[in-house]
């Protein structure tokens, strides 16, 4: 029984997979097309056939027509937004199958140049293969150029984040400073509150003792003067 194995993924970095794959399954390959949805939130594929087979992915696809050979990986970014599927049939289905040596080939060339219209047919399908290839490649440019573009903004985020970090350190140590500056200050204050209450009860028990000198020496003139 020849299967495929398809392991889906939500982010890529740098045009790489990230596991892990948000699914995986395995499917049976027959002679008749099959059709896998992926998820909405897929952005990336890896796709594995134990035989060689063709595949096409897309929301609506042709017949499936890109090689893949047996214990291979094929990875394909997904157009975010849309409903893919997957289509898969063995390779050796169908008048699409790979030619097996280059005999084959040679004759298959010789007979579609011997018929014109399987000729423009081909043609057709070949610049329809290439439209479709340098839109994936357009496709590949753009994804990279948002992921150098992301990695400069996370850089710059965390650059940023970093100063930011360094300027609340720095807030807090000048916060600390500041308060072991009052505390000092609350002690110094506290002294000198107790040194001046301390200078007036001193400052009160002299007056008090000039006070009684002067009465008793009031009493003794008024002795002698009687």
């Amino acid at each position: 029984m020849a299967t495929i194995d398809i392991s889906e993924y939500i982010d890529t970095s740098n045009g790489n997979l990230v596991e892990p794959p948000i699914a995986h399954s395995t499917h049976e390959l027959s002679d008749e097309p099959i059709a896998i949805a992926l998820h909405r939130q897929t952005r990336a594929v890896r796709l594995i056939a134990d035989r060689d087979c063709r595949v096409a992915i897309g929301p609506d696809p042709a017949a499936p027509k890109w090689p893949l050979r047996a214990g291979e990986a094929e990875r394909r970014i997904i157009t975010p937004g849309e409903r893919f599927s997957v289509y898969a049939v063995l390779a050796e289905a169908g008048p699409g199958r790979p030619a097996a040596n280059a005999v084959d080939d040679a004759l298959a060339l010789i007979a579609m140049a011997s018929d014109p219209k399987r000729f423009e047919a081909a043609l057709k399908k070949f610049a329809f293969a290439r439209t479709e290839a340098e839109a994936a490649c357009a496709q590949y440019r753009d994804l990279k150029m948002q992921s150098v573009r992301f990695a400069k903004e996370r850089s710059a985020f965390e650059q940023e984040r970093t100063t930011e970090r360094q300027r609340l350190l720095d807030l807090a140590h000048e916060f600390e400073t500041l308060k072991q500056a009052h505390d000092v200050a609350l002690i110094a204050h506290a002294a000198a509150t107790a040194k001046l209450k301390a200078d007036q009860d001193t400052l009160d028990a002299a007056r008090r003792e000039f006070e009684s000198t002067i009465a008793e020496v009031t009493r003794i003139k008024r002795l002698l003067a009687a």
